[in-house]
C-alpha cells in the first residue's frame, strides 16, 4: 500500500463526493442541506490547509481547515472520506498528526460540529485529540451535532 498526502484538485473533489461514505452523505443533508460535491468545492475554496489522501493512487479522503475567525486564530476542520478510508484510518491518522498541527500552527483553536449519529468521524476526531461537547440542534435539519474542538497554546 502506497499512502500519499496530495495537494486537492477538482478531480479528487468530483470522486470522493461521489463515493462519499452514507455518513458523511447525510451529515450533509443534516447540516447545510447541500450535495456532497457542493460541500466539497467549497471547503476546497475556502481552507487554509488542504491535503487530499490517496492509497495507490486512489483518494480515500479530503481534509483541510477553513478560517472562522483569522483575528482569533480560530479554524474549522473538516474531512470527507471514501468507504475504501476504513481499512487504513490508523496510518492515515498517524501520518496525518504532523498536518494537523500544520493547521494548528495557523489556527491555535480548531473548532467545529459533527453529526451526532456520525460514529466514524467520531473515532477520527477522537484519535486526534479533539474534545467533544453534548449534542444539540444544528444545521437545516436541526438533528443532533457535538461541537468538538482542540486548542494549542503556542510558546
Amino acid at each position: 500500500m502506497e499512502l500519499r498526502f496530495v495537494p486537492t484538485t477538482d478531480e479528487h473533489a468530483q470522486f470522493v463526493a461521489a463515493n462519499c461514505r452514507p455518513a458523511d452523505r447525510e451529515e450533509f443533508a443534516a447540516g447545510s442541506g447541500e450535495d456532497p460535491l457542493t460541500v466539497l468545492r467549497y471547503g476546497v475554496r475556502v481552507s487554509t490547509v488542504l491535503f487530499t489522501a490517496l492509497v495507490d493512487g486512489e483518494a480515500v479522503c479530503i481534509f483541510g481547515v477553513s478560517p472562522a475567525s483569522m483575528a482569533y486564530g480560530i479554524g474549522c476542520p473538516w474531512l470527507v472520506a471514501t468507504p475504501k478510508m476504513e481499512r487504513y484510518a490508523k496510518t492515515i491518522v498517524r501520518v496525518s498528526a504532523p498536518i494537523l498541527e500544520e493547521m494548528h500552527k495557523v489556527f491555535p483553536h480548531l473548532v467545529n460540529f459533527v453529526d451526532n449519529r456520525n460514529e466514524k468521524a467520531h473515532r477520527w476526531l477522537e484519535w486526534m485529540g479533539f474534545q467533544f461537547y453534548p449534542p444539540r440542534p444544528h444545521g437545516v435539519s436541526g438533528l443532533p451535532f457535538m461541537m468538538f474542538e482542540r486548542k494549542v497554546q503556542h510558546v
